[in-house]
This record gives structure tokens, sequence and C-alpha cells, in this order.
């Protein structure tokens, strides 16, 4: 209504056939502008909706003619469209879509040349090696090379990220764990995380231990205890030294085979388990 309104009160202010003609001529650019910019916009969407169905379908077989009739186009027009809005034909597109999907590929899959070759449509392997080279300047097999070291080094970083965070976790359960102890009247010494089986016996011997506690945080480092027994046990110190458990991946049947005198379901029941054996 806007429009309509503007331009039917421009009209009440025409005197002469001039000012009837120059208002009839802006009157026709104006909605020839509103017709072909719906056209285009259009033309947008149809562009889209062609470029999504060629991303979807880069493994098989993309042709221009199939491509045309999934979004209602001749392939003769399509062709001259899409060469005019993205500024190449419609096979070079296509063919930096395959590039772009297998360099990303190279990047960060366990794929061979070979696989990532098939997963993006290239039935031969010297042709994607030659059409990767002319676009990215570089053989697939360095890109590949490259995105394997660069995984390893996010993974070597992952592991020390978790590692440092279970030995935040431990340091902060052997604090409460030590905290009870000392509570009951126990001399606590504290060997830290990752501790080897050894160190546990020699700990025990030097101070004249009567309790040695192990904890693990997870099942992989559950063995270490059964070993610290095996340890006791060959320097001559297991009818000397009580040896308790605990740690959330450690249950009492684990305990039992490996010999352990007690297990302690957490760290705030440790320090009655502990006067326990030690009274026994």
């Amino acid at each position: 209504m806007g429009a309509k309104t503007y331009h039917m009160s421009e009209s009440d202010q025409l005197h002469s056939t001039d000012d009837l003609v120059g208002w009839l001529t802006r009157l026709i650019t104006r909605y020839a502008g509103l017709v072909f910019e719906q056209a285009d916009v259009k033309r947008k969407g149809i562009l889209y909706d062609a470029i999504n169905y060629m991303k979807q379908h880069l493994g098989k077989r993309v042709t221009l003619e199939d491509t045309a009739r999934q979004v209602g186009f001749s392939p003769n027009y399509f062709s001259k469209v899409f060469k005019d809005e993205m500024g190449c034909t419609f096979s070079c597109y296509l063919s930096k879509l395959r590039i772009d999907r297998s360099k990303a590929l190279l990047l960060v899959s366990k794929l061979s040349i070979r696989e990532i070759c098939d997963a993006v449509g290239y039935e031969e392997q010297s042709y994607f090696n030659k059409g990767f080279h002319a676009l990215h300047r570089r053989d697939t097999g360095e890109i590949q090379k490259k995105g394997r070291a660069v995984g390893q080094q996010q993974r070597a970083r992952h592991h020390r990220s978790v590692r440092k965070k279970e030995e935040q976790i431990m340091s902060a359960l052997n604090e409460i764990s030590e905290a009870m102890l000392e509570g009951k009247g126990l001399t606590v010494i504290d060997l830290g995380v990752d501790v080897p089986p050894e160190k546990f016996i020699e700990a025990a011997i030097e101070n004249d231990c009567s309790l040695i506690c192990c904890s693990a945080l997870l099942t992989t480092t559950m063995p270490v205890m059964g070993e610290v027994v095996e340890k006791a046990v060959e320097a001559g110190v297991r009818d000397k030294v009580k040896i308790m458990i605990d740690g959330a991946p450690v249950t009492e049947a684990f305990g039992q085979s490996i010999n352990a005198d007690a297990h302690t379901p957490d760290a705030t029941t440790c320090a009655e388990v502990a006067m326990q054996l030690l009274a026994s």
C-alpha cells in the first residue's frame, strides 16, 4: 500500500506530457528493478540447492544434467546461470569441492589416499593427485603426513592434559586420606603419585611402617597394587606390614585377588579401616 500511495500522490503533481512521460519511465524502472531483484534472489536460492546437492553426492557420479534436473532448470540454462553467478564452470566448481573435501580427509582421517579418492568421487588416483597439486601446490602424501603429525601432537597434548587432571585428583584424594589418618594420631609419609611398587617397600622398611596405603584412580593403574603386595613378600616384610587399597575402580573382590589386607570404598573411611588393621 505504501508504494501504491506514493506513486498515486506523485501522479497528482503531473502538469504536462513531459511530466507524465518522466513519471511513467520512473515507475517502469522501479517495478522492473523489483522484478529482477526477486529473480536474482530466486536464482541464488536455486544455486544454493544445487551446490548442496553436489556436496551431498561428492562420492558418486555428479553431472551437470542431474544437478540441473534437481533444481528444475534445463542443462544449458543452468550452466549459464551457474557460471554467471559463481564465476567458474560447473565442472571446475565440482572439482574444487572434491579437492577441498579430500584435503580435510587427508588432514583428519586415517583413510588411505586410494580410499579418499573413492570418498570424493575420483576413479583415477593419478587424476586426483594432479588436480590436488594444481589447486594447493602440494602433494597429497605431504598433506596427509602433516595431518597425521598434527594429530599425534594433539593426542599427546590431550594425554598430558588428562594425566595432569588425574594427578590433581589423586593429590586431592591423598590429602583427604592423609588428613583423616593424621586425625587418628598416625604419622603419614606421602610418596606422591605414579609411585613404582619398589618405592612403597623401600619407604616402609626405611621408616619402619606398619601400614602401606595404595590408591588408584583408573583401572590401568590397579595392577601396581598387586605388584606392591608381591614386592613386600619378596622383601620379607609381608608379615610385618598391612596393605590397604582404595580408589574409584577398586573393589573388595580385587583386593582379595591380590591378597591385600583391606579395601576401603572411599577416602573418608580409610582412617577407621586403618585403625582396625593396626589393632588386629
